[in-house]
């Protein structure tokens, strides 16, 4: 019931125990008021804060986490990565080239693992 009224609420995701909305905003459910977390003053004041997650199923979560200012350091996996870039990017011609740009080199730099058995 409560995840349902989450879902309802326009929440797509938590961080630091808090729900967020698509737009980084926090998402205000009976949940919110029943929840112990450090404050949002608090969390704008600490110079780095790093997000780790990994699956592209969360790459919504993560880019509402990122615009609500949440996270500026990220710990994610290849698969996130793609699904952030493709999904969540700007869509200017200059950010596609630079995302065809990390693309290729990403694929470049990836090497098969070596089994030393």
């Amino acid at each position: 019931a409560e995840l349902k009224s989450l879902k309802q609420s326009g929440a797509v995701g938590d961080v630091f125990s808090y729900f967020i909305s698509d737009k980084g905003e926090i998402v205000q459910t009976e949940i919110y008021d029943r929840s112990i977390t450090i404050g949002i003053r608090q969390i704008r004041k600490i110079p780095t804060t790093v997000g780790v997650a990994t699956g592209a199923e969360k790459s919504r979560a993560v880019a509402a986490a990122i615009r609500g200012g949440f996270v500026n350091t990220l710990i994610i996996d290849s698969l996130l990565a793609q699904a952030l870039l493709a999904n969540h990017a700007p869509r200017t011609r200059r950010a596609r080239g630079r995302i065809e740009q990390a693309n290729t080199a990403a694929q470049g730099r990836w090497r098969e693992p070596v089994d030393t058995s």
